[in-house]
């Protein structure tokens, strides 16, 4: 961990009311976390969200789309947004928006490829404070459990707003690599 890094984290544990600058450099150092986590799954690659995909101004019309982008068998299959957002209302809000907007188009996709579906990732920093001190997951449970239960239960809504075959199968075919990622990390 470099000396930036421990630094911002000494800073924002100490703070009651964390700044907006706080809540972005808690941001970059979750999505870290959470992709190093999300590499580990068998089968899926991981990779950050270009500025384009992360503002999604083109292609999705709301700021912030994504942080991350998933590939099974190297085709995009999933769109991570990852937050430490504590406040209820913050998160709330990241819901409405998932259900409004459940898929995306990246730019290097066709338009005969079928839609990605788009997940939010809720995951506390203390978790992420804890991890950043020891990177092994087993002795993080937690983490585990809101990381894949975070994809799962997004991946479920994304699920209820579609009636594309295809979608419903990316989606179904997203739940079992969560849910199989899960028992090979406790293992």
């Amino acid at each position: 961990m470099n000396n930036i890094e421990d630094s911002i984290i000494k800073k924002m544990s100490a703070s009651k009311t964390p700044t907006n600058a706080d809540i972005e450099a808690w941001g970059k150092i979750a999505e870290e976390v959470i992709i190093e986590f999300l590499h580990i799954i068998s089968g899926m690659r991981v990779r950050h969200a270009t500025p384009e995909e992360d503002s999604g101004k083109h292609m999705i019309v709301k700021d912030a789309a994504i942080d991350a982008v998933g590939y099974l068998d190297e085709i995009p299959a999933i769109g991570f947004q990852i937050t430490t957002a504590i406040s209820k209302g913050a998160r709330e809000e990241k819901t409405r928006d998932l259900m409004a907007r459940p898929f995306i188009r990246l730019p290097e996709m066709t338009p005969k490829d079928t839609a990605i579906p788009r997940v939010i990732v809720f995951v506390d920093r203390e978790e992420i404070i804890g991890y950043i001190s020891d990177h092994d997951l087993k002795k993080h449970p937690r983490i585990i459990d809101q990381v894949v239960e975070s994809n799962i239960n997004s991946l479920k809504l994304d699920l209820m707003k579609t009636k594309n075959p295809r979608e419903q199968e990316l989606i179904e075919k997203l739940m079992l690599v969560f849910t199989r990622g899960k028992t090979q990390i406790q293992l």
